[in-house]
């Protein structure tokens, strides 16, 4: 995607949903969604580019993107959709009302864990609920940490942002943040939780 020169409107993290006219918000709900991601000669996707103009930053397996959901799930776990018989739900209306889920999930997945090596990961988070705002905190032994801010919603940020242990971030409903986090300052076995 052309930028006109401009690295600030560089695109890199982008995603894409249903627009079904009055059932947008129950599809992405519902799953109907997911990421597309550009890259260029500074946001390249190789970490070991030899272009001077490239970032570098985490690659392939370490370039992870997480889209974060909060849904309902009935007993059998299924996914529960609000009931369109209740009045307040006629024409999709109570997704325009708001609705929040008891479970969050990451890329589909209650509570997912990754085992990660002793280096940094770019992550790509997405709140892509159909309601909720998420303030993020990188904790290990119930200590916020600290991580490093480089994107927001589509385009990289000017220089990076350092994101203070007791500040977290918040994310809205459909926006996007990139962040890096270096799991080298942490010791092997370590447990780190990214948590609401």
């Amino acid at each position: 995607t052309k930028n006109d020169g401009d690295p600030a409107e560089s695109l890199s993290t982008l995603w894409y949903h249903d627009h079904a006219m009055d059932h947008t918000a129950e599809n992405v709900y519902a799953g109907l969604v997911g990421f597309h991601l550009l890259f260029d000669e500074v946001d390249s996707g190789n970490e070991k580019d030899p272009n001077p103009k490239s970032l570098r930053l985490p690659s392939d397996e370490f370039d992870i993107p997480l889209l974060i959901q909060d849904k309902r799930f009935d007993a059998s776990g299924q996914l529960v959709l609000p009931d369109p018989t209740f009045d307040d739900c006629k024409n999709s209306k109570c997704f325009r009302l708001g609705i929040l889920g008891d479970r969050f999930v990451v890329n589909g997945k209650i509570q997912p864990r990754h085992e990660v090596s002793r280096r940094k990961y770019r992550f790509r988070l997405l709140n892509a609920g159909p309601s909720r705002f998420y303030q993020l905190f990188l904790t290990k032994n119930d200590q916020d940490q600290a991580f490093v801010q480089i994107g927001n919603d589509e385009s990289l940020l000017e220089a990076p942002l350092d994101v203070p242990a007791d500040k977290g971030i918040l994310i809205s409903v459909s926006e996007r943040v990139d962040i890096i986090i270096d799991f080298s300052k942490f010791d092997l076995n370590d447990k780190v939780f990214l948590v609401n």
